[in-house]
């Protein structure tokens, strides 16, 4: 019968002490182990290691915003994946595959590879032209005119008059039924 799985805390100083790299990671909408309780772990209330290369942003193949990382003693790197939650590769999966190979094979060498477009991918960043494209390779989302979002404002803020009024109506007519019945 399951009762619970060992932790591997222990390992991580001889790991680290046998200057083998080490990339921990987290979706940064992961409900499960969010990245703060990770980089706790990392840090003051786990293995107590000391930051060498403070927060900083990252970004993928696409030139979105891919989420943040920070460096510490030993040869750790943590970042979080902008937009993932628990099943990183599985809901960010360029992002994913680029933080893995540069992890691996190192950012020289992975800036020098080709990767996928994917539009859905993309939420913020330098290059939002990047996500435009010319098609190839991607599965482009329709975006609607802007025109179209005015409109749909436009409606709806006249929905909500006419519920206020008709609300009011009822209410003043239930006002009336109350003073006749006195």
């Amino acid at each position: 019968m399951y009762v619970r799985s060992s932790s591997s805390m222990e390992l991580y100083p001889a790991i680290l002490a046998a200057g083998i790299k080490a990339l921990i990671y987290s979706g940064d909408a992961d409900m499960v182990v969010n990245f703060m309780g990770t980089q706790r772990w990392i840090s003051t209330e786990g293995l107590g290691l000391k930051v060498t290369d403070k927060w900083r942003a990252w970004f993928g193949p696409d030139k979105q915003l891919a989420g943040y990382l920070e460096e510490y003693a030993g040869g750790l790197t943590f970042k979080t994946v902008k937009g993932a939650g628990h099943m990183v590769p599985a809901v960010r999966p360029l992002h994913a595959l680029y933080m893995f190979e540069c992890f691996a094979f190192g950012h020289d060498a992975c800036n020098n590879f080709t990767y996928p477009r994917n539009s859905a991918e993309c939420l913020t960043g330098e290059d939002l032209d990047a996500c435009l494209g010319d098609g190839s390779d991607t599965v482009d989302l329709p975006r609607p005119a802007k025109h179209v979002n005015w409109s749909l404002y436009g409606i709806l803020i006249v929905l909500v008059g006419i519920a206020v009024a008709m609300l009011t109506k009822l209410r003043l007519d239930y006002r009336k039924k109350q003073y006749a019945m006195l």
